[in-house]
């Protein structure tokens, strides 16, 4: 114990004891914690954003009303427009273009639809040449002349790979 004398007020001891005092006072403790549940959180949205934007195939959407015909075999699906044809309606990816009937009496919003689709693809892909490829959904009770008579107006848009959507018999 440190006798009272020494410490008395103006003292080198006195002064060497206070100094301490006030760091003792001036510190602060800075306490850092993680939270781990949020942390969790951030990754798991992370894999599953990762899990979406390199998927090997693109999502197919089905036109509500069409009942796809069967097929043994088929092919991986690209990324590619698509047009449905249901119920006498006509879709590009999704958006009701028209009837058929009034599309194929007057193809030119299909054309540019299908224009605007080519040009889009050429901005997102600079590099590659335009593969000319289009997915076709139609109902399996469309007349196959009216399926024809769509794939003519396709092609004249520089839409030559035509594939059509089918359900594989071993899904079902």
């Amino acid at each position: 114990m440190i006798g009272a004398d020494i410490l008395k007020p103006g003292s080198f001891q006195h002064h060497l004891v206070a100094s301490d005092h006030k760091k003792a006072h001036t510190k602060r403790t800075l306490l850092v914690s993680l939270s781990l549940t949020a942390m969790v959180d951030m990754f798991a949205v992370l894999v599953i954003f990762l899990l979406q934007s390199f998927s090997s195939s693109p999502e197919v959407i089905i036109t509500k009303g069409i009942e796809l015909p069967e097929a043994v075999s088929g092919s991986e699906m690209k990324d590619a427009p698509f047009l449905s044809l249901a119920k006498g309606q006509l879709f590009l990816n999704q958006e009701l273009l028209g009837s058929v009937g009034d599309v194929l009496k007057k193809p030119n919003k299909l054309m540019v639809r299908l224009k605007t689709a080519r040009q889009k693809w050429q901005k997102d892909h600079p590099e590659k040449n335009f593969p000319g490829e289009i997915h076709f959904q139609a109902d399996r009770s469309i007349p196959s002349t009216t399926i024809g008579n769509i794939m003519g107006v396709v092609s004249q848009a520089h839409y030559y790979s035509i594939q059509l959507a089918v359900l594989s018999r071993d899904s079902q």
